[in-house]
């Protein structure tokens, strides 16, 4: 089933048009086995440290049903406070369900539906870093040092905590150009932003609209409030910037950078009818790293 859906995501994402130039080839070969290191600092407000996190993976190549795809699980995941204190949260990250990608033109990168709450920052940087090096975005379609190509398609993800006490969502669109191109890399730069018209629905009506500029809001979260009964909402614009390293022969991510900016209001023991006035507005931002690791 799993299989399947990303061969049905696929007819979604792939792009239509006329032959280009094939900037970087995906190649698979079942068989191999590799993973990347990400690590990402979350800060609030003027620069305020919430806290870091690490977290290692380990990706399986095989064959699929016309694709080759990648088996995703993620072998260790740490959290670090702003005081320092180090929480390991790799029981709950073994407790996901193996994640299948897939970067050829064909495959797709679908959100997994349910995952614990703890694991969404990671597993959305693994998203749009994937997002950034698939075909049907762009990337490979882009020849020309500093071209660029808009991807007029909006894309959303959606999840929720096995428990179903959390979940969360985003919509967006990508743009993306090409920065640097060598015989065997290739560097992009991808903004993956809020499109001109919703994808996705706010947890409640009074969360409709926009909280900054003028296209409507494309990211929430709820999670529990501290009063049983209640919500605590976040709502707003989500905007990614990533930079990703292609090895133009196999198509696989050899680095990354990525900063996320969330410019949201925060709704703080909300009902859960989400019968509540919006809350008070802050920015959040994510600065995350993907480091190549060979098995």
């Amino acid at each position: 089933m799993r299989l399947a859906f990303i061969l049905t995501t696929a007819a979604v994402l792939a792009a239509t048009g006329p032959a280009f130039a094939q900037t970087v080839t995906t190649s698979y070969a079942p068989g191999e086995s590799f993973g990347y290191v990400i690590e990402s600092r979350v800060t609030m407000g003027e620069g305020d440290l919430l806290y870091s996190e690490r977290a290692a993976t380990h990706h399986a190549v095989s064959a699929g049903p016309g694709v080759g795809i990648e088996t995703v699980t993620i072998t260790e995941f740490t959290r670090t406070g702003a005081d320092e204190t180090v929480t390991d949260l790799s029981d709950a990250a073994a407790g996901l369900e193996p994640w299948v990608v897939s970067l050829e033109e064909m495959g797709g990168v679908p959100f997994p539906l349910q995952i614990p709450a703890e694991l969404a920052g990671v597993l959305g940087d693994l998203q749009s870093f994937y997002r950034a090096a698939h075909p049907a975005f762009g990337a490979h379609r882009i020849s020309e040092v500093y071209a660029s190509y808009e991807n007029g398609e909006a894309h959303n993800r959606e999840w929720a905590s096995a428990d179903g006490r959390a979940r969360g969502g985003s919509c967006l669109t990508a743009n993306v150009q090409l920065t640097r191109l060598t015989d065997e890399t290739a560097l992009y730069r991808v903004i993956l932003g809020p499109p001109d018209e919703a994808c996705i629905a706010m947890p409640g009506e009074v969360f409709e609209g926009h909280t900054t500029g003028t296209t409507p809001d494309n990211v929430f979260l709820v999670s529990p409030g501290e009063t049983d009964g209640r919500v605590d909402v976040l709502t707003g614009r989500e905007v990614n910037t990533a930079y990703v390293t292609l090895d133009r022969a196999t198509g696989r991510i050899l680095s990354g950078e990525l900063r996320q900016v969330l410019s949201v209001r925060v709704t703080d023991d909300c009902p859960a009818d989400f019968d509540c006035a919006p809350g008070y507005p802050t920015e959040f931002s994510r600065e995350t790293t993907l480091t190549l690791q060979s098995d």
